[in-house]
């Protein structure tokens, strides 16, 4: 199917995303050790990248969503995970609704000592309690902000840290109860700590439909093609507390907004035992 590319100044977002700073990729947390990001999402625009169009106007729409993201170390090795958006506003129109994204649970599994590290991980979740309603039931796309449906994800991941920056990245299949196509999805991250209290990223999410799309979401809740470019910035304002600000944009898309994301969070490193 063909792929329509947009220019980099169009930014996109998917309300149940998490930004990919958060997750450690291919390193485990030592037993005892947790990290913890809470953190607002907003997306707001007039435009969507379309299944059959490069690009069009769409009415005016909004999504807010409150999302958090979790891993903690229970063994040499093992972490535990938790990720989701379990409230959110949308708005197409004149027509809104609240809704629940993805809410998730996984473990990981590192391999490897040093500087090269490598992982699998497996996650269970459910998206779409509530809020699983067409708000643009008169056009010539559609507006569901989610899509209920149980998820199951399975994804490996390689990394490399040096003393002041590192690499990793993931590629994984997540599969879907119900409509939805299972698809490839993964990420590929660049960090640097120039200070010692500031952390600076640059991340290349993608998630690639295993199939036709037959429903033009252009919400990104549905099925849908993108590869993604991002950045993220954090404050460590002390040793186990951070602000986090994150902006991402878009390399191509099909069946997704075309319109600004931000993203604006807490982050605390916890020492449990």
């Amino acid at each position: 199917m063909p792929r329509h590319h947009a220019p980099s100044i169009l930014l996109f977002a998917l309300a149940t995303l998490a930004s990919s700073s958060a997750s450690a990729g291919a390193w485990s947390q030592p037993a005892g050790q947790c990290y913890a990001k809470v953190w607002s999402s907003v997306l707001i625009g007039a435009n969507a990248f379309g299944v059959d169009a490069p690009g069009f106007e769409t009415d005016p729409f909004s999504v807010i969503a409150l999302n958090h993201y979790a891993e903690c170390g229970v063994a040499k090795d093992w972490t535990l995970l938790t990720s989701g958006a379990p409230v959110g506003f949308a708005r197409h129109g004149e027509d809104d609704t609240l809704f629940s994204g993805r809410l998730a649970l996984g473990v990981r599994r590192g391999f490897l000592e040093g500087p090269l590290r490598a992982a699998i991980e497996l996650e269970y979740g459910h998206q779409g309690l509530v809020g699983d309603i067409e708000l643009a039931p008169n056009q010539r796309y559609s507006f569901r902000p989610v899509v209920a449906a149980h998820t199951g994800r399975a994804s490996a991941s390689v990394g490399y840290g040096a003393a002041s920056w590192w690499a990793t990245g993931d590629v994984g299949l997540r599969v879907f109860s119900g409509e939805l196509t299972p698809a490839v999805v993964g990420n590929a991250q660049l960090g640097w700590k120039p200070l010692e209290s500031l952390v600076l990223d640059i991340h290349f999410p993608y998630n690639i439909t295993l199939g036709s799309i037959d429903e033009n979401n252009v919400s990104g809740a549905g099925d849908t093609n993108y590869v993604g470019l991002g950045l993220g910035a954090s404050w460590w304002v002390t040793q186990g507390l951070g602000l986090n600000l994150g902006l991402d944009g878009v390399v191509f898309a099909e069946a997704n907004a075309g319109a600004p994301s931000i993203q604006l969070g807490v982050e605390w490193r916890p020492r449990l035992w």
